[in-house]
């Protein structure tokens, strides 16, 4: 199951009278495949440091729509200019903006967290009121959301990503501009496998860094994407970067040449509870080598000892230990699985043809190859002793 999701990280480009934000690039590709999404991780973390200490220090006011009068046409609405009346003010001099309550929000509880919903919003634009007690960067998402249909889902109609130049977002009367964080990832699709249950399929996401002065800041967000009326349908102050770095990952290192991405299950990719948001406890990494260990049988003894040794040492899921052991564990196990399967092909042709067919010669060199891997120290497809192991399989495949 494929769970194509078109997500850019977007930044405030630098433009009087909005500051110049800092700009925090989750993403670099590493030597290997543990060591990016280590590095990965702890930008992330640092990231969620910096946000969580940013939202202390701010107070959301309610959200306020607008709908487009009959014949106006986007273009004519001067959004950048608009901003949330008062609650005082909301009956008299801005009557066409509303106080905006979806019938259903999972986040009401909650100002920080925004406005959610499945269906399109009743409304062409939202504007709100944000409180800072001094200069702070706040992450903002604008998002869309539809229900998830089984097999059948709707992807994202063609030629509908946005845009940097798109005119979506304003703060204190003056359009953000954007910029593509994530250029060449696109349309990388992430893997959602086994038991996923999520409700929703997440097709775009805008993040932008907005530069709050200290006092009121007005925000002011268009609900529109091209000539698309009511496409976003979701807008939060609590973003979520890991479908997309998911997909940076599996970008640059392809599960069919990385086999931790191919079999870890799906709850490593969950957005707000899965590996990127793990604590230091590294129960994922565990509870996935322990899984193989049972599964290897005798063929598991090395695997099992380096395992004690990491819980011995009580190390933290920063440790690259565990994603080493992690990724060793899988590569054991799948390449013990081509090779049974490997046998049995080999047993059968020798077996049809034994006159034609070298069953021994290739089931020596399988045997050979069965016993190196298992005794190898270590097996990690970025480093040459396992990739000439991995090479050899595949000639004989």
């Amino acid at each position: 199951m494929i769970r194509s999701v078109w997500m850019f990280l977007w930044v405030v480009a630098a433009g009087a009278p909005l500051a110049a934000v800092e700009q925090l690039e989750f993403f670099e590709k590493g030597p290997s495949l543990q060591q990016t999404m280590l590095a990965a991780r702890g930008r992330v973390q640092d990231w969620n440091v910096a946000q969580e200490s940013a939202r202390r220090s701010v107070k959301i006011g309610p959200w306020y729509g607008r709908v487009l009068g009959a014949g106006e046409q986007l273009d004519a609405l001067d959004a950048s200019r608009q901003a949330a009346p008062d609650a005082a003010a909301s009956a008299s001099a801005e009557l066409s903006w509303s106080r905006f309550e979806p019938s259903w929000n999972p986040w009401a509880t909650d100002s920080l967290a925004g406005i959610f919903s499945v269906e399109p919003l009743p409304a062409d634009f939202l504007a709100t009121t944000i409180d800072a007690d001094q200069p702070v960067t706040l992450t903002f998402e604008l998002s869309r959301y539809e229900w998830f249909g089984g097999f059948a889902y709707r992807p994202p109609p063609s030629e509908a990503g946005v845009r940097a130049s798109d005119a979506l977002i304003w703060l204190n009367g003056q359009q953000v501009a954007l910029r593509n964080r994530l250029a060449g990832y696109e349309h990388v699709p992430v893997a959602k496998r086994r038991s996923w249950h999520e409700r929703f399929v997440w097709h775009d996401a805008v993040l932008v860094d907005l530069p709050l002065q200290s006092g009121k800041n007005h925000l002011v967000v268009s609900l529109r994407k091209q000539d698309r009326k009511a496409w976003f349908n979701c807008v939060r102050f609590c973003p979520q970067p890991a479908p997309a770095l998911w997909s940076m990952i599996e970008n640059d290192f392809p599960r069919s040449a990385n086999r931790l991405l191919e079999h870890v299950d799906a709850r490593w990719f969950e957005p707000a509870a899965g590996w990127f948001s793990q604590g230091a406890a590294p129960q994922l990494e565990r509870q996935f080598i322990e899984d193989l260990i049972q599964k290897l049988g005798p063929d598991g003894t090395a695997i099992r000892r380096r395992l004690e040794s990491l819980v011995t040492a009580q190390g933290t899921s920063s440790d690259a230990g565990w994603l080493n052991l992690c990724v060793a564990a899988v590569e054991l196990h799948a390449a013990l699985g081509e090779m049974t399967a490997l046998r049995a092909a080999a047993e059968e042709l020798a077996a049809t043809y034994p006159h034609q067919y070298p069953g021994a010669r290739l089931l020596g060199r399988l045997d050979e190859l069965r016993t190196r891997f298992i005794g190898a120290d270590h097996l990690d497809p970025s480093e040459d002793q396992t990739a000439r192991l991995l090479g050899e399989l595949a000639v004989l495949k």
